[in-house]
C-alpha cells in the first residue's frame, strides 16, 4: 500500500516512530496496517516535521546512566553485536559487548566486560556537535558461551600473550582477564601485572572518544489525530574502523548506531527482556527484531 506521496505508507510510519531503527513494536504497526488503521500522508509528514522540531542535542551531554542497543547491530567483519553500557557520575564506566554468530543476535558467542574511567576534553574539531573524551581502561574480561568459542578465544589470546594467559583451556561461561592496567588511582591494593591481549580478538573501546546525545520524541503507537509521546534519549558513540587491524590507532570521526537510555525506553522490549547465562551474572539481550524485517 502506498501513500499519496508515492512512498509505502509503512516506511513513513516507521520513519516517524522509530527514527533510529526498528524495535519490537513493529508488530503493532503490522497489525494496524492489516486492520486498515492508517493515517494520511499529510498527517505523517506533519508529525515527522514536529518531531524534528522538538528534537535537540544537549551540550555538554550528560551520559550518566545505562544505555543499551535497541536491536542487533552489524559491524565490519561482519560482527554481530549488542551493547550494554553504563556510565557513572564519578566518570567511571562499565561497557559490555555481546557478540553473536548471526545477524539476528540469536546465537551468543562471547561477551567482553570493560571497566575504566573517562574525562571530557571539549567540543570536537572534526565532528560538529560531538564531544571528545579521553579514557583509561582498567580491565577487560572475556566470557565464551560455547566450547568451540572458548577454544578459539583461548588460541587467539594465548597467541597474543603466550606468557600471560593460563595454559589450561578455557571453559564456557567462565570469565577470563585479557587486559589489565593498574594506575594506583582506581585500586591501590591491586597487585596485577599490566598486560594487553586485546589485539588477539581485535577488541577496542575507543568509540567512547566521541559522543553525542540526541533527545527526540518517542511516539507511543497511536494513529489518533493527537499522538502522544515521551522524549527518548539516544547516545551516539564513535565509529569503528572497518579494518580490524586498524582499530587500535583509529580515532572516531562519525557515529555508530545509537544506544537508547534505559530510563527513557518506554515500550522497549529489548531493554526489558534479558536472558541470564546459566552460571554467570551477565545478561544476554534477546528478542531483537530480525534484521530482515527492516528492509524496505
Amino acid at each position: 500500500m502506498t501513500t499519496d506521496c508515492g512512498a509505502p505508507i509503512w516506511i513513513l510510519i516507521l520513519g516517524i516512530i522509530f527514527p533510529t531503527g526498528l524495535s519490537n513494536e513493529h508488530f503493532f504497526i503490522t497489525n494496524s496496517i492489516s486492520e486498515g488503521l492508517l493515517p494520511s500522508c499529510g498527517a505523517l509528514r506533519k508529525q515527522y516535521e514536529e518531531d524534528e522540531r522538538l528534537s535537540f542535542a544537549p551540550f555538554p551531554p550528560d551520559i550518566s546512566g545505562q544505555w543499551i542497543s535497541e536491536r542487533c547491530e552489524i559491524r565490519p567483519g561482519p560482527e554481530f553485536i549488542a551493547r550494554k553500557y553504563e556510565f557513572y557520575k564519578n566518570h567511571t564506566f562499565k561497557m559490555i559487548q555481546f557478540f553473536y554468530g548471526d545477524p539476528n543476535c540469536v546465537l551468543p558467542l562471547y561477551s567482553l566486560v570493560a571497566h575504566g574511567s573517562f574525562d571530557p576534553i571539549g567540543p570536537s574539531w572534526v565532528t560538529p556537535g560531538g564531544l571528545e573524551i579521553d579514557f583509561t581502561l582498567f580491565n577487560v574480561k572475556a566470557t565464551p558461551y560455547t566450547n568451540d568459542v572458548a577454544e578459539e578465544l583461548f588460541y587467539r589470546i594465548n597467541r597474543t600473550c603466550p606468557d600471560i594467559v593460563q595454559k589450561r583451556h578455557w571453559k564456557p561461561h567462565h570469565q577470563y582477564l585479557i587486559y589489565s592496567y593498574d594506575d594506583d588511582e582506581h585500586d591501590e591494593s591491586s597487585n596485577l601485572t599490566d598486560y594487553d591481549c586485546l589485539h588477539g580478538i581485535h577488541a577496542v573501546f575507543n568509540e567512547i572518544q566521541l559522543i553525542r546525545i540526541i533527545k527526540r520524541p518517542g511516539r507511543i503507537i497511536s494513529f489518533s489525530p493527537i499522538s502522544k509521546f515521551n522524549m527518548k534519549s539516544y547516545l551516539y558513540l564513535g565509529d569503528i574502523h572497518p579494518v580490524p587491524e586498524g582499530r587500535f590507532s583509529y580515532r572516531p570521526t562519525s557515529y555508530q548506531e545509537p544506544l537508547i537510555s534505559v530510563d527513557t525506553a518506554i515500550h522497549c522490549h529489548t531493554c526489558a527482556r534479558h536472558t541470564p547465562s546459566p552460571r554467570r551474572k551477565i545478561f544476554l539481550p534477546t528478542n531483537f527484531v530480525p534484521r530482515t524485517s527492516d528492509k524496505c
